[in-house]
């Protein structure tokens, strides 16, 4: 996607204080939040535990519910359009497609990646949708197109065995030449000159940066150990 003017963090799954306190750091201010616990179907649960942590540090922290209730179009443009940072916890990519679908509310979501100053965070599906393909079912299994926001392939939970289903996936794709996976609490952060570094929370999973090798037709596999923060663009 063209015209990106917001940092965009992918994060592997799971949730901590830390990064959300790091996450809320992005921004130029202390942000307004709004949160979209669509892929777990604004289950409650979710709610209060991605609440409590980005609560410490907003200014306000608005939930956007798209399944439990129905918002008004205008109502959900003008609270994407307010928040400072949009945060998009995990569980299926499916609802978010349907919901975002039903509201329009891709349009809302594309306009606040175009808008300087944004932070948009997606963890595991919320992450996925946000990438070139995204996992539709659980354990890597299944993939379909995510809104293609990043230019890259994601995989979440990569910490995980049964999501290293990822690098079969590769196999058959060449472009984008780009892949990235992360394990829960770890992420890439995505700037607006198009540069990609390495962004970890607190429970010390790694990243993973895969290249489309010309050359050998395969792919190159680089593992970032938690750390400070390191410049991994291709």
């Amino acid at each position: 996607m063209e015209n990106i003017k917001a940092k965009i963090v992918l994060v592997g799954g799971s949730s901590s204080m830390t990064m959300a306190k790091k996450t809320c750091e992005l921004c130029t201010r202390k942000p307004h939040v709004a949160i979209l616990p669509t892929a777990r179907g604004d289950d409650p649960e979710i709610i209060e535990e991605t609440y409590g942590f980005y609560s410490r540090f907003a200014e306000s922290v608005d939930v956007i519910k798209l399944i439990a209730e129905t918002p008004d179009k205008e109502d959900i443009k003008a609270r994407f359009k307010k928040a400072d940072l949009i945060y998009m916890p995990g569980g299926a990519t499916e609802n978010i497609k349907k919901a975002f679908a039903k509201y329009g509310a891709e349009k809302f979501l594309f306009d606040a990646v175009m808008t300087e100053g944004k932070v948009i965070v997606g963890s595991s599906a919320g992450a996925m949708v946000l990438s070139h393909s995204c996992v539709e079912v659980d354990c890597g299994e299944v993939y379909a197109n995510g809104y293609e926001i990043i230019p890259a392939y994601f995989a979440p939970h990569y910490q995980l065995p049964d999501w290293k289903g990822f690098d079969a996936f590769l196999e058959s794709k060449t472009e984008p030449a780009i892949g990235f996976a992360a394990g829960d609490d770890a992420g890439v952060l995505c700037t607006p000159d198009g540069r990609y570094y390495t962004f970890f929370g607190e429970e010390g999973n790694p990243v993973w940066r895969f290249v489309y090798n010309k050359d050998n037709g395969r792919w190159d596999r680089t593992e970032y150990l938690p750390d400070e923060t390191v410049d991994i663009t291709p």
